[in-house]
């Protein structure tokens, strides 16, 4: 075999057994499951993520690319939120601060969709365990510009991806008011505002206060909370504290149009600061209440009848296998079980297949098998159908998005082959240069074991490989960092094998032309 080709198998080889290897777990299954037999109530739901990542429940809509005309991102979510309000949908933005930052400005890209769409009704405060602090100074920033008409509802939820003792998982979550857990009702809660967030900093952090009732006294001037196993309770409106205690009396101390508790329980270490957003600790948000003329004009709580109501644990959004989580469905909704969840959503990546959503419902699982999502596909999901079932679905999620991205990539990923070949070319007068550069001490020279096609196999594979390793830290630097691609470690297999293939097959051409020689 010619020493290209030979250079690219290699790589090849070594491509492959890294997926495999990656991929490999002690048996892998699909499970249906009864939310009802459960006690649960489950929520259609998906992550749309072509956008600044938009958590879309209550329906069966997953966004598009219209790839056919260039609009911006702000029209494509308007238009994103268009359709799940047609589907009677409810929506919310998730890890905002993932996309702005510090930036102080960066509420200015939010505002307009809450003033436009009023079935986008919250906003992530808490992502995982608090993976991004700033995300409740943009919701203080929002909440200043747009109560006491418009709240905009706190939800902490966990993004679970990896279920392993390294990672802080079911620590966001939200505490739903239910007299009845039913799918009906969880709808109108999250459209309402009837519940608490609640969030530990890590998993080892004290439990989040208990809140028991609320309510708005006298001539709608005081707001008193009753609550258990907390150590303090801080009224915050507009970013600052502006009272603390069990009670606040909208009269007597300084709020703009909105004001908010947060109720703290410190561990060891925690902050004794007013903000109580670091260290060891459980933190637990009420809802905004809107405030005009001294009054409260917004009581979201309003309508609890506290002696009928139940606590019910809540979650919104997670991921399973089907996008880049690490547990099939089922295994992950018995994790959110065994954890006392009584409501739960998997938010997988958006597939942007017709009708298919493979999280939902829960007694469906296996109809939606990867072999079978779609026709137009139906090559590699065939391929799938000969890997072992040893093999993680990691295997079947390539088999996807090989499926799914040369539907809607086909041109870039053909790019990105082109690139490689050319590059494998160019490099190739590297190694002409190394050539001219023999001397009688170098690898080939008389007196050397190593002979001239070992020696150019070896240039052949250093090519190769500096290509795909540059390749993959552009991928880590520009690509995934920038949400260019829907499936991060999908697209990155992906375009890795076109990589992989382009040089392939410089490889067999550049054999082809010199007869072997690589001159």
């Amino acid at each position: 075999m010619r020493y290209g080709v030979a250079a690219g198998l290699i790589i090849l080889l070594f491509f492959v057994l890294t997926i495999i290897s990656w991929g490999v777990n002690d048996g892998f299954t699909i499970e249906d499951r009864s939310a009802e037999d459960l006690g649960m109530v489950a929520v259609m739901g998906t992550e749309i993520s072509h956008i600044r990542h938009l958590g879309s429940h209550f329906n069966d809509y997953q966004g598009e690319i219209d790839d056919k005309k260039k609009i911006s991102e702000e029209e494509r979510v308007n238009r994103i939120l268009s359709e799940i309000e047609r589907r009677d949908g409810l929506a919310q933005f998730f890890h905002p601060g993932a996309y702005t930052g510090d930036n102080p400005l960066g509420y200015k890209w939010y505002l307009p969709f809450y003033k436009k769409h009023e079935h986008l009704v919250g906003l992530e405060v808490f992502n995982r365990a608090d993976e991004h602090p700033q995300d409740r100074k943009l919701w203080d920033k929002l909440l200043t510009r747009l109560m006491p008409d418009r709240p905009i509802w706190a939800f902490g939820n966990d993004d679970n991806h990896f279920s392993n003792p390294d990672h802080d998982y079911l620590v966001s979550w939200n505490i739903f008011l239910l007299a009845d857990l039913t799918k009906d009702e969880v709808k109108e809660v999250y459209k309402d505002g009837r519940f608490f967030v609640c969030n530990k900093t890590s998993k080892n952090a004290p439990q989040p206060p208990q809140i028991t009732k609320v309510e708005v006294a006298g001539r709608n001037e005081k707001i008193k909370i009753e609550a258990e196993n907390y150590d303090d309770i801080i009224w915050v409106s507009e970013g600052e504290k502006v009272g603390s205690g069990n009670y606040f009396k909208v009269a007597d101390i300084y709020a703009n149009n909105y004001v908010r508790a947060k109720l703290l329980n410190r561990g060891e270490g925690g902050d004794q600061g007013d903000q109580g957003d670091r260290g060891e600790e459980g933190r637990t948000l009420t809802q905004p209440f809107g405030i005009e003329d001294g009054k409260v004009v917004l009581d979201p709580y309003k309508e609890v009848e506290w002696s009928k109501i139940e606590n019910h644990k809540a979650n919104f959004h997670t991921h399973t296998i089907y996008s880049d989580g690490s547990k099939p469905p089922h295994e992950r909704i018995d994790e959110y079980k065994e954890n006392e969840y009584s409501i739960l959503s998997l938010t997988d990546h958006a597939t942007y297949d017709p009708g298919y959503l493979a999280t939902y419902p829960w007694d469906e699982f296996n109809k939606y098998n990867f072999k079978e999502i779609s026709v137009e596909n139906s090559i590699f999901y065939f391929i799938y159908g000969f890997l072992p079932v040893s093999i993680s679905p990691l295997a079947g999620n390539i088999a996807s998005t090989l499926g799914e991205l040369l539907s809607y990539r086909g041109l870039a990923i053909l790019i990105i082959f082109l690139i490689s070949f050319i590059a494998y070319i160019v490099m190739g007068k590297i190694k002409t240069s190394l050539r001219s550069l023999r001397s009688p001490i170098s690898p080939i020279s008389p007196i050397s074991p190593i002979s001239p096609r070992s020696y150019g196999l070896a240039l052949s594979v250093l090519r190769i490989f500096i290509i795909f390793l540059t390749t993959f830290v552009i991928i880590e630097a520009v690509l995934l960092s920038s949400f260019v691609f829907l499936f991060a470690a999908q697209a990155k297999i992906l375009i890795l094998l076109a990589v992989c293939i382009g040089a392939l097959i410089g490889c067999f051409l550049e054999d082809w032309v010199t007869g072997g020689t690589g001159t």
